[in-house]
């Protein structure tokens, strides 16, 4: 039995307890996402782009296959509701008994008493109270508008009849959910007033007019004021009940021509809900954002909307065309059809015409008139009580009562996908194709047209106006064109419509409208921030764009929100960190970048770099210490300042930076770019060759080559810096140095070699006291032993190591600690005590965001669940690890991963899924996998009748295992030592041949013994 409750947090029953713990809260937003979608099928990418943002499309969905995995699991019997249709959707098959949100939703479509009070019952607290998502907004907003519409529709059924008292609790609930509603406040009044308590009711009047004067500098409407007069006065109540909402019997808003757009609007449907429900709640709304974004369109649709729009309708009032400030009451007056009779000053006689009526004012651009709007408004909000007032602007107005909505930019797909379905789900690719069309009705849906519309978006930034003049080019170049050519989008994005504004024509008109309203000390501070590769903090902006000239440190902040409130700059943060960060949209910072001064450029470019290599050797200090997921967490961040650093850097500072950078490159996988960014900096000319730098980027391009498997490379650069350090007499770098060099003898099962240098560099360690070196040295000591069978001794050397490591509070060095004992519990055949140690281990890499050690616990948690029959799990733990892998660029790990899977189909009984599996491991040329998959095929060869082809293979896993001087594995060797016994005999003393003539073969001949 499921019970899925989202009404206030998520709390989510199976069988009366509640659903374990999951991995990640996504996993609940996914479940909720579901159920809000019960019964309908649902697209993957859908799923995975709105939990996962900010991730590319192949993360996405490996993210949503995970926390589908992890799901599943934790809701047991339970996971047969959660289904998939076909392999791109999924459906949860839910009733309204099961889920509190679907018999809400399924209530509110019912005009019966008892329906509605089942609305209000089940309404117990704001919808996914505790996610603060963006996807959940307009999910909240419309589930708090339909249980608000209930207790109405409700009351007024209650009053008609004489019963409203007994509604006074469900009324004091709603008022207190949502105290600006003046409908709600009367019925309360009516309620107790009728109940016998008219204080009461006259404190309710008194409440709302209290925060009306708060919130909005408004008063209670006069209807309002009467009635609380009259409650006051002891008067009996004789009211009109009110009419349940009915949307279709308003008022049409026709007393003012609106703008009429000559194309449709496209997406924004989440928008226009969000923007009516700032109306709903304030006298005056600012769209902001940066140019081109929708501003205009937005408000122009709301005003066009008759459920938004109060009864005396809407009026634009374009304030583009004026300059003059002391213009703008007159262009409101002649938008009003207001004729100046000279008997009132022309803003009292607005205030006069507009105090009656029931108005929304739409005031469009009023970024350069921003002072006299902001007057004006302010002005007739305060002697105008139902008026409303909505305006777009590049910065907010500013005044009191102001609610400040930004424009979202279009959403731009980040994934691939079937070219109608990303057209028809993304808005910015639906805009470029529907204008597209327009200019080329041929234009096509593919593959290409489609991938290069959305980088043509993408580098647009969402901006709707962008987007549009991008189309328009198909006139006379293709899709594809068009997008190569982004990089010159300046000249490119021209010819806009001939009725529009000029600054609307092209591009870079359109960001000269913002760029020449600011000040020069604003338009100095943003030419400056183009420099930086994507976001970045308010302590960088100091250091590196002041330079206590034109610019001070302690002016930036107050310049940086300037241009933040005007569009051009946005400021975000995280729920992780309450330290603002902050971004300039692609468009905006290459129109900036442009705006740079030869001058200046050298100076900025050397304080940028000095600060990020400032930032990474802090960083590098810290990575492996108690503070690590922190310092992660900043790297990540700031991962393309850093490359524009490398980029810009030269010399010694490039070779500092790039040894500052090897940890976190080591320890985040990005390994092919690391190994290019070192190779370039060790081979330039205008390097010191006998530094410490030097020693620390040769020990960093050793470790990437030796994880990528490169031995004969990263023995080169060990060696080297081993040399080095001895020369300059760093004994603590030469046993760090010594324990790498002795790994990669290791990796080659060269057990002699490396258990010397591991031996040499613990020596060294303990001589210095260095903790973290024993800690390692002691730890990969304990593989020797354990590789070579000996158990005991393997489990003493890691048991110490794992003591020195959380005595450090080292995270990454425990995690390997944990692992491999319980790789020894394993051995020892303890599987729940290795299961029990390999989930922690995990655990501890999945927070430090280690992905390369997250594989390997993957792999070997996989293993486990194999050898226990646990085959589903198995499965899905090792294609989480293939993945991975896969993404990394590590073959050692991406062979690992198949010759796992190979096993786990050989269990399952699927031969040919199992031969493909094992094949495409010994493609990937590792060694240690090659002999387990040689293993793997010969045991399929006797599974298939082949008993002489088994036998000869077993010879090639022989000969194999031999040359790398290691013991098996506890699953393949429980294999091995069965299946040679049954082969043993079956063939009798032709086994012994067979198994000879196999450890004889070349490679060559083994690889095509297989495909024979």
């Amino acid at each position: 039995m499921l019970s899925v409750r989202l009404f206030g947090p998520i709390t989510i029953e199976v069988n009366g307890e509640p659903l374990p713990t999951l991995r990640s809260r996504r996993g609940l937003y996914l479940l909720a996402l579901l159920t809000l979608r019960a019964n309908r099928e649902v697209a993957r990418l859908w799923l995975a782009g709105t939990l996962w943002p900010d991730s590319d499309e192949s993360q996405g969905l490996e993210n949503l296959k995970r926390s589908l995995t992890d799901l599943r699991k934790a809701l047991g019997p339970a996971a047969e509701l959660l289904q998939s249709p076909s392999k791109h959707t999924l459906t949860f098959r839910l009733t309204s008994g099961q889920a509190d949100v679907l018999a809400f939703d399924e209530a509110i479509q019912q005009d019966a008493p008892e329906a509605l009070e089942r609305v209000i019952s089940l309404y117990r607290a704001p919808l996914l109270e505790d996610c603060y998502e963006l996807w959940v907004q307009a999910e909240q907003a419309t589930r708090r508008e339909n249980y608000l519409a209930a207790v109405e529709r409700l009351a007024a059924r209650k009053q008609a009849v004489g019963e409203l008292a007994q509604l006074v609790p469900i009324l004091r609930e709603a008022v207190a959910r949502d105290p600006l509603r003046e409908g709600l406040s009367r019925l309360l009044m009516t309620a107790l007033t009728e109940a016998g308590s008219p204080a009461a009711a006259a404190e309710v009047y008194r409440e709302l007019r209290s925060n009306l004067l708060r919130e909005h500098n408004a008063q209670p409407s006069a209807e309002l004021t009467a009635l609380y007069n009259q409650i006051r006065a002891g008067a009996t109540l004789a009211i009109t009940p009110p009419r349940p909402p009915a949307p279709t019997s308003r008022k049409a808003p026709a007393h003012y021509t609106l703008p009429r757009p000559l194309t449709a609007l496209v997406g924004r449907e989440n928008e226009l809900l969000a923007v009516a429900q700032c109306l709903q709640n304030a006298c005056l709304v600012t769209l902001t954002g940066p140019g081109g974004i929708g501003k205009t369109r937005l408000a122009l649709e709301t005003a066009r909307s008759p459920q938004t729009v109060p009864a005396d309708g809407a009026c634009f009032v374009d304030l583009a065309p004026l300059h003059d400030p002391t213009h703008l009451p007159q262009a409101m007056a002649v938008a009003l059809g207001l004729q100046e009779t000279g008997e009132l000053p022309m803003v009292e006689a607005l205030s006069a015409f507009l105090r009656p009526r029931s108005l929304l004012l739409v005031l469009d651009n009023c970024e350069h008139l921003l002072d006299a709007s902001a007057e004006l408004a302010g002005r007739l909000l305060k002697d105008c009580p139902n008026l409303q007032i909505l305006t777009t602007s590049r910065q907010p107005l500013g005044i009191t009562g102001e609610v400040v909505w930004r424009v979202p930019a279009l959403e731009v797909p980040s994934r691939l996908g079937a070219p109608e379905e990303l057209v028809e789900r993304y808005s910015a690719l639906r805009l470029f194709f529907e204008r597209a069309r327009a200019v080329q009705p041929k234009l096509r849906l593919t593959e290409l047209t489609v991938q290069a519309a959305i980088e043509i978006c993408r580098h647009l930034d969402g901006i709707a106006l962008a987007i549009e003049l991008a189309a328009a080019r198909v006139k006379s170049l293709s899709v594809e064109q068009i997008a190569i050519r982004l990089d010159d989008r300046f000249r490119l994005l021209t010819g806009g419509s001939r009725d529009a504004l000029p600054r609307q024509q092209t591009l870079r008109a359109l960001i000269d409208w913002s760029y020449d309203l600011l000040p020069p000390a604003e338009q100095t501070l943003l030419a400056r921030l183009a420099l930086f590769r994507e976001g970045f903090s308010l302590e960088a902006a100091e250091v590196i764009c002041a330079d206590g000239v034109v610019l001070e440190p302690s002016a930036i902040l107050d310049i940086l929100e300037q241009l933040v409130d005007k569009s051009l700059v946005v400021k975000g943060g995280s729920r992780e960190s309450a330290t603002p960060r902050y971004q300039m949209l692609g468009t905006i910072r290459e129109y900036s970048r442009q705006k740079q001064t030869e001058e200046e450029l050298p100076s900025l470019i050397e304080r940028y770099g000095d600060w990020y290599n400032a930032l990474a050797l802090d960083a590098d200090t810290n990575l492996l210490g108690p503070e690590q997921t922190q310092w992660l967490g900043v790297l990540d961040t700031e991962h393309n300042n850093f490359r524009q650093a490398l980029v810009l850097r030269v010399g010694e500072p490039h070779l500092e930076l790039c040894a500052s950078l090897c940890r976190y490159w080591f320890l985040r996988g990005h390994w092919s770019e690391g190994r290019e960014y070192l190779a370039a900096a060790l081979t330039r000319t205008d390097t010191l060759p006998g530094t410490a730098t030097r020693a620390r980027a040769l020990m960093g391009a050793g470790n990437l080559a030796r994880n990528q498997g490169d031995f004969a490379v990263a023995i080169t650069y060990f060696e080297e810096c081993l040399a080095l350090r001895r020369t300059l007499g760093d004994q603590r770098g030469s046993a760090s140095i010594l324990n790498n060099l002795a790994t990669v003898f290791l990796d080659q099962s060269d057990y002699e070699r490396a258990q010397s240098l591991y031996e040499e560099s613990l020596t060294l360690c303990r001589e210095l006291g260095e903790t973290a070196g024993i800690s390692r040295a002691l730890h990969n000591l304990g593989m020797i032993a354990n590789e070579q069978g000996d158990n005991e001794h393997a489990l003493e050397l890691y048991t110490e190591s794992l003591a020195l490591s959380r005595s450090l509070g080292n995270r990454y060095l425990e995690a390997n600690d944990l692992h491999n004992l319980g790789n020894v519990a394993v051995d020892q055949g303890d599987y729940q005590k290795a299961r029990s140690l390999l989930e922690e281990s995990l655990s501890i890499c999945r927070d430090l965001k280690m992905d390369v050690a997250v594989t390997v616990s993957l792999i070997d948690l996989g293993r486990i669940e194999l050898a226990l029959g646990g085959y589903s799990a198995a499965e899905s733990l090792l294609e989480e690890s293939l993945t991975l892998n896969q993404s990394l660029g590590d073959p050692r790990g991406v062979a690992a991963s198949l010759n796992n899977l190979g096993f786990v189909a050989l269990a399952q009984g699927a031969s040919e899924q199992a031969r493909q599996r094992l094949i495409q491991s010994l493609q990937h040329g590792h060694r240690r996998c090659t002999v387990d998959s040689f293993i793997g095929l010969a045991h399929l060869a006797l599974r298939e009748g082949q008993p002489r082809k088994a036998a000869q293979l077993y010879g090639v896993a022989d000969r194999l295992r031999t040359d790398l001087k290691g013991v098996l594995a506890f699953l393949e060797q429980r294999i091995h030592d069965d299946d040679r016994e049954l082969l043993a005999e079956q063939l009798g003393p032709a086994f012994a041949q067979e198994y000879s003539a196999g450890r004889s073969l070349s490679d060559q001949d083994a690889y095509l013994l297989i495909s024979g």
